[in-house]
């Protein structure tokens, strides 16, 4: 998600106070996202930030500690184009063959259209959504699609996987 949207998002629900936003904000390097320098420098937890980003948004969440874990059949990841996975930062899921649904996780659904356009998708094919921090979802597709070793972790997730917001462990399903 861009780092002004997220923003606006977390000043509207007071996740994280605008000043503390602002100072990530400006400190922020080129290859890093908020979301996960927010997670990653303890200002917020990954999955209370992500329930917030998801319900703003009307979608699912997945945690890093699931995108860790997560098998994805090859005939899935043949679905989208290593290329269009990393300039989304975009992971499919699962496919429903019968439904003609696939089962994407994104760090900013607002691609979906775009994803959709470039990756050529039938207007049959249904896109279903789920969100979670960049870094986790980069350290997938470099695990599924490159077959690279797990490095150090990208998000900070201490042991407390449930969401404070809700409490619901891991992901909204």
């Amino acid at each position: 998600m861009h780092p002004k949207k997220l923003a606006h998002l977390l000043e509207t629900t007071a996740l994280v106070p605008k000043i503390l936003v602002d100072q990530v904000l400006v400190k922020l390097q080129p290859d890093e996202t908020l979301g996960d320098r927010l997670v990653a420098d303890g200002h917020v937890r990954e999955a209370d930030l992500l329930h917030t980003i998801a319900e703003g948004l009307g979608v699912r969440f997945v945690t890093a500690s699931r995108l860790r874990d997560v098998q994805v059949p090859s005939e899935v990841l043949a679905c989208i184009p290593l290329e269009l996975c990393e300039r989304h930062d975009t992971l499919p899921l699962a496919w429903n063959r019968e439904e003609e649904t696939l089962a994407v996780v994104m760090a900013d659904p607002g691609d979906k259209d775009l994803l959709q356009r470039e990756a050529g998708m039938k207007a049959l094919e249904r896109l279903v959504v789920h969100v979670a921090l960049p870094g986790p979802i980069r350290g997938a597709i470099a695990r599924l699609y490159r077959h690279e070793r797990p490095v150090e972790a990208t998000v900070a997730s201490g042991p407390e996987e449930t969401c404070s917001l809700c409490g619901t462990p891991h992901e909204h399903d």
